[in-house]
């Protein structure tokens, strides 16, 4: 397993590139919450199913690959570190997929999602809210 130090040095030496990056590449659960709390808009996952081979016959299980918030989830319409899209994300995922769709979430359900442990979300949602202070002056 990865330790938060390891995580937090690869997140220095991405933002190094461009700040944005970070959240393009691992902490877009803490943008998805910060711009929810800033906006009011709702979160979503985007999440790609697959065949539960432990499950029962035509359960699926889930994968998420990116947390966003949304304007529309039906045409999907999302927002993140980029700004306003349509349809899907580029998302990578470690199973055959057979779907993906955008699921509203709370705020837990995307924290959870993608962090390790609590000093890894509150060190996340600090660089996100950071972030916007720059981009938006």
């Amino acid at each position: 397993m990865i330790s938060p130090e390891e995580i937090r040095n690869t997140i220095t030496l991405i933002e190094n590139e461009d700040p944005a990056n970070s959240f393009r590449t691992g902490l877009c659960d803490a943008m998805a919450v910060t711009l929810h709390r800033k906006t009011g808009l709702p979160l979503g996952l985007w999440r790609g199913y697959f065949p539960d081979e432990d499950g029962e016959e035509g359960e699926e299980a889930y994968q998420d690959c990116h947390a966003v918030v949304v304007k529309s989830f039906d045409p999907p319409v999302w927002v993140d570190v980029d700004g306003e899209h349509t349809g899907q994300p580029n998302c990578l995922f470690t199973e055959p997929v057979t779907r993906v769709e955008l699921e509203p979430a709370t705020e837990e359900e995307v924290l959870s999602a993608f962090c390790i442990d609590d000093s890894t979300h509150e060190e996340g949602l600090k660089r996100a809210e950071e972030y916007l202070k720059r981009k938006n002056g």
